[in-house]
């Protein structure tokens, strides 16, 4: 097979689980929604938030786990796991969690809030291991086996809680079947990790190094994940007068309008990066991915301004009282989301790691400073979810069109190698 032919492939495949994913989700969703009703499905979604927007905190340590691994030629040292980093995050995440909850569980569960925090810790502790595997075989450009993993994940958790809605367990219930599925994909795909990553890797990265590669990172992955993953946590946590009824029916708009761009986004972010890595074509790449996504999310913005209200209430199969408009605003926001990743990658990847942090943070502040405005809860969150990522996305594109973007050198120290990532 020729190396675009490969690279077709390879990008098919992530695009084709990224969708299995998205629809498992919608699946997932409106299950919960239509079988346990509204009350329970606000609870669900807010710890469904929770828990990814831990996982989206620690997109960082993926990014960075891949951009420091390649797969290892013949005759070259191989590398080991970071296992100490492994160890220290899964004891970081439980302690900050731990420790913070005090300050958000009674709002964000006003009913039987400590039940929500064991699968909380586990579902983040099993995280930390799926994500450093992820990120490493992004960097081997393992590809089919990144596909299979998003796919199986996906799978996994929607069969356990659709069972579970079904039957009718309570929301603790189904928090625990979001959480386990980290954990159950590993133990599934086992055999195939053991396979690709038995071939051998390398990092062109010391430990110490990448420890504070990630820092640097996660910082940025946490404010992403809290404007992405964790606004229904947020908009629960800062909203406590607005009734669940309302406040069920809005979330459930904005997981299912929001889920598309940003699940396409994040699962070829791998790709992304590996792509980034070469200076050449970094420009044109950055402006046709960003320019792409916001252009659909015009299209699709127009299109559901007119048909969204009546669409959602047939899919929720009773109204829910939400206007075109600001279905039409949630759809902006996804593709301004969307764009934020692309832009965000590309500076990650050019050693301007402060900047893409800059962003990011601007776009969390943004989105919480709108949140607690003195305004209505819809008018609050339509101006959360456009002003936050629009003024992430100005700064980003103003660094990267302003600097020289394709000219960046790799630090000396890090002594890497361009291959093209998809073998062309």
């Amino acid at each position: 097979m020729s190396g675009r032919r490969r690279a077709t492939a390879a990008v098919s495949q992530l695009v084709g689980s990224a969708a299995l994913a998205g629809l498992l989700g919608y699946l997932t969703t409106w299950l919960v929604f239509r079988f346990s009703g509204p009350e329970a499905y606000a609870v669900f979604a807010v710890f469904w938030s929770a828990m990814y927007f831990v996982g989206g905190a620690l997109a960082g340590v993926q990014q960075e786990v891949a951009r420091a691994t390649h797969a290892a030629d013949d005759g070259e040292q191989r590398g080991r796991w970071p296992l100490g980093l492994i160890a220290s995050g899964m004891l970081g995440l439980v302690v900050v969690i731990a420790g913070s909850s005090p300050l958000w569980i009674a709002t964000a569960f006003p009913s039987r809030g400590w039940w929500f925090l064991p699968p909380l810790l586990v579902g983040a502790g099993l995280y930390v291991v799926f994500i450093v595997i992820h990120g490493t075989l992004a960097g081997m450009r393992g590809w089919s086996t990144i596909a299979w993993t998003t796919a199986i994940d996906a799978l996994v958790r929607t069969s356990l809680v659709a069972a579970g809605a079904g039957l009718g367990f309570p929301p603790v219930v189904l928090a625990w079947f979001v959480a386990l599925p980290f954990g159950l994909t590993l133990l599934i795909l086992l055999p195939r990790y053991r396979r690709v990553l038995g071939a051998g890797f390398r990092r062109d990265v010391p430990d110490r190094r990448l420890a504070r590669n990630i820092v640097m990172t996660l910082l940025a992955s946490t404010a992403m994940a809290l404007a992405v993953n964790g606004l229904p946590f947020l908009a629960a946590v800062t909203s406590p007068g607005v009734p669940v009824v309302v406040l069920a029916n809005v979330v459930f708009v904005l997981v299912l309008v929001r889920a598309p761009l940003i699940l396409l986004a994040t699962s070829l972010q791998g790709a992304l990066i590996v792509r980034l890595r070469d200076p050449r074509g970094r420009l044109r790449i950055l402006l046709i991915g960003t320019g792409g996504v916001l252009a659909v999310g015009v299209v699709l913005g127009l299109a559901v301004w007119g048909i969204g209200p009546a669409l959602f209430d047939w899919i929720a199969g009773r109204p829910l009282g939400i206007g075109g408009g600001f279905i039409a605003v949630l759809v902006a926001s996804s593709a301004l989301i969307a764009a934020l990743y692309i832009t965000g990658t590309a500076l990650i990847v050019s050693h301007r790691h402060t900047w893409n942090t800059a962003g990011w943070v601007a776009t969390a502040f943004a989105t919480i400073v709108s949140l607690v405005l003195p305004f209505g809860f819809e008018t609050r969150l339509g101006l959360a979810v456009l002003a936050g990522p629009a003024i992430g996305l100005v700064l980003h594109l103003t660094v990267l069109l302003t600097g020289t973007v394709t000219r960046l050198p790799e630090p000396v120290d890090l002594e890497l190698e361009y291959r093209d990532p998809l073998g062309e």
